[in-house]
């Protein structure tokens, strides 16, 4: 079967006289393109179930499912049109917004630490656990009733507070991604990541990273480890995994290949810390996500749920 395609890029329209927009997404199937976009999105599947990727992260869903996505993460939800049982039967509520939508600065206000803590560990993706998930689905749907003016923006940060305040939401994708917002708060963290994605393919060590920062190797680990909060082995094999499960996702190397373009030479250690990572082989992980029918043509199927922008 054909690899799944590389995401493209979504361009969200916004209403005039709106800061953000809400969407009531009903069809046959919700089959959205591979994507990714600069706002952050909030999705709560109202009825359905199907399969998501979001980054590096493969699962199926069911209704009830409400995640939080960060800005320009590729994801995609993805119902069989086999399963559907109806023209509404897959629906979905979206909340798109950016860190300006409430004006340049807002999220950095000190009142908004919380939230803006939430944004930032939302690059890699959030899933949320009952009750939450269905409480913030219900404000989701309440937020989209709400004519224009002050009370949708306070139903808004509602919604940001209740998912800020959940203690068990849970990283979707690679937690190495998780730093890459706050990476751009610091030239010297940026500089070395940046470094890592490029060369995380060779062996490289701690004496090189900390080089990269102008730091000396155990001011580094020190400095590094306050950042991420993980260790520096530990971050980068992250960075490699993931990596790994892109090209898996993007394309029909071999996984050796794969392996060997990752910075894992040995395939037997990669296999196993892959599954480690993410609780399935290399050679499962990618079966999992074509047995569902994405990467490969599909049946003829009923026209396409469209986004709209709710209506009061």
């Amino acid at each position: 079967m054909p690899p799944l395609r590389q995401p493209s890029r979504e361009h969200v329209v916004r209403m005039p006289g709106r800061s953000f927009t809400t969407e009531h997404v009903v069809g046959p199937v919700l089959d959205c393109l591979y994507h990714f976009h600069p706002e952050f999105e909030v999705t709560a599947i109202v009825r359905g179930h199907g399969f998501r990727i979001v980054g590096d992260h493969a699962a199926e869903f069911r209704a009830g499912d409400l995640t939080l996505i960060g800005g320009n993460l590729p994801h995609l939800y993805h119902n069989r049109i086999e399963d559907s049982r109806g023209a509404d039967w897959a629906q979905a509520r979206n909340l798109k917004f950016t860190l300006e939508s409430l004006g340049h600065g807002f999220f950095e206000l000190p009142e908004m630490a919380k939230i803006r803590a939430l944004l930032a560990r939302a690059a890699a993706g959030l899933w949320f656990p009952e009750p939450t998930a269905g409480q913030a689905g219900a404000l989701l749907a309440e937020l989209a009733r709400i004519p224009d003016g002050a009370e949708r923006l306070l139903q808004f940060l509602k919604l940001l507070t209740l998912l800020a305040n959940e203690p068990h939401a849970k990283p979707l994708s690679n937690h190495a991604a998780a730093s890459l917002l706050e990476a751009g708060r610091s030239q010297r963290l940026h500089r070395v990541m940046e470094w890592l994605q490029a060369n995380a393919a060779r062996k490289i060590g701690l004496r090189s990273a900390a080089a990269i920062a102008c730091l000396s190797p155990k001011s580094f680990s020190r400095f590094f480890k306050k950042a991420t909060r993980q260790g520096f082995v530990a971050y980068l094999t992250e960075v490699r995994l993931a990596k790994a499960c892109r090209l898996l996702l993007e394309s029909d190397a071999a996984i050796s290949r794969i392996a060997a373009e990752c910075g894992f030479p040995n395939l037997a250690n990669f296999n196993r810390r892959f599954r480690r990572f993410r609780n399935l082989t290399p050679r499962a992980y990618r079966a999992t996500v074509r047995g569902y029918g994405l990467g490969r043509p599909q049946p003829p199927t009923p026209p396409e749920p469209t986004p709209r922008e709710e209506t009061t």
